[in-house]
Parts: structure tokens; sequence; C-alpha cells
């Protein structure tokens, strides 16, 4: 039984590291490419406009008052 847990363990563990060693290689990748832009180059962001003034909205249609008569 003690050896089940100890290949699970090592099974998890083995899990854990590959998923880590994949995080860790796309986060160089993407910090490989920003190094090698020129300097020139105009990276995009993309939270810009979020912070954009907002499109004008046409203002809605005036409704003609409706009289109200007291009873």
């Amino acid at each position: 039984m003690l050896i089940l847990a100890l290949i699970g363990s090592v099974w998890i563990f083995s899990c854990v590291m590959a998923v880590a060693l994949c995080v860790a290689a796309r986060r160089g990748d993407e910090r490989i490419a920003v190094a090698l832009l020129p300097p020139e180059a105009e990276a995009e962001v993309a939270f810009v406009a979020t912070f954009a003034e907002p499109a004008a909205q046409p203002a809605p249609a005036a409704r003609p008052a409706h009289s109200r008569s007291a009873l």
C-alpha cells in the first residue's frame, strides 16, 4: 500500500513540475520576443482602449409632454 502512495506522489510531483516548466518556458519565450524587438517598434497595449473616452452617444429624441387632467 505504501508503494502505491509513493508512486502516486511521484506521479503528481512530476505533473506539477512539467506544468511549472511549461509556464516558465512560455514566460521566457515572451521575454525573448520582447527583447528582440527593434527599439522603434511599438508594442500593442490592449488595455489603453479601456481608459479611452467613450464615443459620443446621440441624444435621445425628446418625447412630447402629456397633459394629465385632474378628475
